[in-house]
């Protein structure tokens, strides 16, 4: 039996998100996009988000916390990030 290189079903491309507040950012991308929370790890600390997978139609998306232990920084701790996410609607006016 050969491993897969890329798993099936799974998108080639796929956004990492390191945010300050990551469940607070799940329950924004709910309300805002519609996204659908399909897994959550919790760190060992019991309160940061280590993992957390969304569903944005078919599109995945993954959210954690800070770790900055690991290096693992937010856009708020970096004063600003070099990523631009571009997402298409339906109801722009609606999204906004």
């Amino acid at each position: 039996m050969s491993v897969r290189p890329i798993p099936e079903a799974a998108p080639i491309l796929t956004p990492h998100l390191v945010v300050s507040d990551a469940a607070g950012a799940i329950e924004l991308y709910a309300r805002a996009l519609g996204t659908r929370e399909t897994f959550r790890t919790l760190a060992p600390d019991g309160r940061r988000i280590m993992f957390a997978e969304l569903l944005l139609g078919e599109t995945r998306l993954f959210v954690l916390d800070e770790f900055p232990e690991q290096k693992a920084f937010s856009p708020t701790t970096l004063g600003g990030t070099p990523v631009a996410l571009h997402l298409y609607v339906s109801r722009v006016d609606e999204a906004f």
